[in-house]
């Protein structure tokens, strides 16, 4: 089931699946920091910005950056 990355708790590892529509510059965003779908995210804190990894790299974005990457958790 998909969820977006501000509804997942600390970790938790993720696939990212797409990006919600209606913000091309938060999605360009995101897209510059080189998240893109298929992406493996080990989230690493929920609160009071979202962090998570991809590999050796990690990323903190606000809360309202991180509702705009959809996610399923694996299992």
């Amino acid at each position: 089931m998909s969820t977006t990355l501000a509804n997942i708790r600390s970790g938790v590892n993720v696939t990212v699946t797409g990006f919600v529509d209606g913000d091309e510059g938060a999605v360009s965003k995101i897209l510059a920091l080189g998240i893109i779908p298929g992406d493996v995210l080990l989230v690493l804190a929920a609160w009071p910005a979202v962090v998570f990894a991809v590999g050796s790299t990690r990323y903190a974005l606000d809360n309202e950056l991180a509702a705009r990457i959809l996610v399923t958790a694996e299992t």
